[in-house]
């Protein structure tokens, strides 16, 4: 698996154990803002900032960072 694939799809899976911890909390009466799972959403907010920054380069077209002087290359041949 690529790497940019398997970043989205372990980012899925720790994104869907939070919120379901998040829910067990809520169940158990514990609101999540005063619980350490609120650092971990918002690590996740930050790391999905991120992913989609990656996400957005790839599908960019690639293009050359360099022009060939032609004439120049020719001399040294």
């Amino acid at each position: 698996m690529p790497p940019l694939q398997r970043a989205q799809s372990l980012f899925m899976f720790a994104k869907a154990t939070s919120t379901l911890f998040a829910l067990r909390l809520r169940t158990s009466g514990i609101h999540p803002e005063k619980h350490p799972i609120k650092t971990e959403l918002e690590r996740l907010s930050l790391y999905q900032d991120k992913l989609d920054q990656f996400v957005d380069i790839s599908k960019e077209p690639s293009h050359r960072s360099t022009t060939l002087n032609y004439q120049a290359a020719t001399r040294f041949i």
